[in-house]
């Protein structure tokens, strides 16, 4: 589950008419691909062009398909939290794709590898952070604070008796 390679269509050098057949673990972030339908993506993409019906069911649970769109052209920079709408996740299937204006459906690679959402996921369970219950540190302090209290009532109690 953690190690996934597919061959993939990578554009590089500007070359967007004839691409390179190659090993999904020889990609870097900046590459462009070509978004293979009916495979599972191996890393995290931008949507550059074209239109994809995704299932995320993996990451999410949902059972519902989710429709992906193009990155739009504009000035403002691409935010990963806010612009999950035009990208596409490591682990989910791209069910169906449509490029436009005559070009595939082409992404752009941002995360490979554990750097990617489906990788943190497997981070977390292979290495979880401790965890420390805070409730466990108070009832021991709540027990020291009694027992200092209990030693001092008995040495006044012993000194009232005298």
């Amino acid at each position: 589950m953690a190690k996934f390679e597919i061959d993939i269509d990578v554009f590089r050098n500007n070359n967007f008419s004839d691409p390179i057949r190659t090993s999904s673990s020889f990609l870097t972030p900046g590459d462009i691909i070509e978004i293979p339908e009916g495979k599972v993506l191996p890393c995290d993409v931008i949507l550059m062009n074209g239109l994809c019906i995704m299932n995320e069911a993996m990451l999410t649970g949902e059972s519902i398909l989710v429709v992906k769109s193009a990155l739009p052209k504009s000035s403002a920079y691409y935010n990963s939290k806010e612009d999950k709408q035009y990208t596409l996740f490591a682990g989910t299937m791209c069910v169906q794709s449509r490029g436009n204006e005559n070009l595939k459906c082409l992404g752009l690679v941002t995360n490979t590898g554990y750097m990617t959402l489906k990788g943190g996921l497997i981070r977390s369970i292979l290495f979880p952070r401790k965890s420390e219950f805070r409730f466990y540190t108070d009832a021991l302090k709540f027990v020291v604070i009694m027992v200092a209290v209990s030693i001092l009532g008995i040495f006044s109690h012993w000194q009232d008796n005298d």
